[in-house]
């Protein structure tokens, strides 16, 4: 198995697919590169079917929101910068709130 290490979380790699402006710095708790798993007990060889899961849990926080949440924090370090409001992110029931 090759296991690729993402330095700056997934969403450094995806950069260019995700809504954060080039200008921004994309904010990273290094999510994602969780493994991929083979099923063999719900895979079918005679079909030739293989079923594999993602260990999200391996994330830092432990949960698969990490991905969506670092995306919501640095598109609102976007809306701090340019309006000098505070937003207050509810984090609580996501598991980042522990990290924070």
């Amino acid at each position: 198995m090759t296991v690729r290490t993402l330095n700056g979380g997934i969403i450094a790699a995806y950069r260019d697919r995700l809504p954060i402006p080039p200008d921004v710095e994309a904010i990273h708790i290094s999510e994602g590169d969780t493994p991929l798993v083979h099923l063999p007990a719900v895979s079918d060889r005679k079909r030739n079917i293989d079923v594999y899961a993602k260990c999200e849990g391996l994330n830092p926080t432990g949960s698969f929101k990490d991905r969506g949440m670092t995306v919501a924090l640095s598109m609102a370090s976007i809306r701090i910068r340019t309006t000098f409001s505070l937003i207050v992110v509810n984090l609580s029931s996501s598991g980042m709130a522990r990290d924070i």
